[in-house]
């Protein structure tokens, strides 16, 4: 089992935002999870990768319990989880390059060869080498979000954990980049945890789908099951506003 979430709690100023999650799943299985805004899909994120603290309930990954490591130790977790954010140009420092960028993972682990293995991170993504020289505002944001799955790469995850990393991106842009994360997630066995409020860009790219209202898990399935036959009303009034949003445009 490469993620067990037991039964976990986050609460801020007094209200409950998780109330209880549970879910698991394999290496290499990827898993979407959805939701309107304020759900608590990206507070459950933030809880697994450990960038807050959870208030009950325990993270168990890649057979080790998480819930509360620090330091060194939580430090070489992150050897094996990777998380990528929804602006890429604000996950990049202004003031240095690319590919200065996406070898700081393997710098900050004394990894040799930097700038090969650099090329290597760049072409594996779609990109040529020669935006290595370029500044992240001098790049498309689709651009810079692939150097941002690149810099991800680096250190072989086990894991990557995507918050809305394609609602910043136009519609074509979305599909490719889709395309890539699930390309690499089959080449390279890695886990896919990917976080959406759309359902429709799912189908491509996952295999189950966890949808979340008000802080809870209130149905999951087989990502075409869920999108095809939903058991849940807010499953179905997720569906119908992206069907209306679709007809509206």
């Amino acid at each position: 089992m490469m993620l067990k979430v037991d039964g976990l709690r986050k609460i801020f100023d007094g209200r409950v935002v998780l109330d209880g999650v549970s879910f698991e799943f394999d290496a290499g299985e990827r898993l979407g999870i959805v939701g309107r805004s304020g759900c608590g899909k990206s507070t459950l994120v933030k809880l697994i990768a450990r960038l807050i603290d959870a208030d009950g309930g325990s993270i168990t990954f890649d057979g080790e319990d998480i819930t509360r490591l620090t330091g060194v130790r939580l430090r070489a977790v992150y050897r094996k989880m990777q998380m990528i954010f929804q602006n890429p140009e604000e996950a990049f420092n202004p003031r240095r390059t690319l590919g200065w960028s996406v070898g700081e993972p393997l710098r900050r682990w004394s990894m040799p060869n930097v700038e090969a293995r650099v090329e290597e991170l760049l072409k594996a993504v779609g990109l040529p080498v020669e935006l290595a020289k370029r500044y992240p505002h001098e790049v498309s944001g689709g651009q810079c979000q692939r150097a941002a799955i690149a810099r991800a790469l680096a250190l072989e995850p086990k894991l990557l954990i995507c918050d809305e990393a394609t609602s910043a991106l136009d519609v074509k842009v979305q599909a490719q980049v889709t395309g890539l994360l699930r390309r690499l997630s089959v080449e390279r066995g890695i886990a896919l945890l990917f976080i959406t409020h759309n359902l429709a860009i799912l189908p491509t790219l996952v295999e189950r789908v966890m949808v979340m209202h008000d802080g809870r898990v209130v149905e999951t399935g087989a990502v075409e099951d869920v999108i095809k036959r939903p058991q849940s009303e807010w499953t179905r009034e997720l569906l119908a506003a992206e069907i209306f949003s679709t007809e509206a445009n």
